[in-house]
């Protein structure tokens, strides 16, 4: 019964973990995007003041 325990509570933690590491991701990859586009738009500015 213990050892069952454990297993369903590693299988928990291993789950919520790659679950984190799949949202990091994602969102360091959302937060590239959004710092690419502001980078554009500075850019742009940039070359119509120039």
């Amino acid at each position: 019964m213990v050892i069952i325990n454990r297993l369903i509570f590693k299988r928990q933690i291993h789950i919520s973990v790659t679950s984190l590491c799949n949202c990091s991701i994602s969102s360091c990859i959302w937060l590239m995007v959004g710092f690419f586009e502001v980078f554009a738009k500075i850019g742009k500015t940039i070359n119509i003041k120039s």
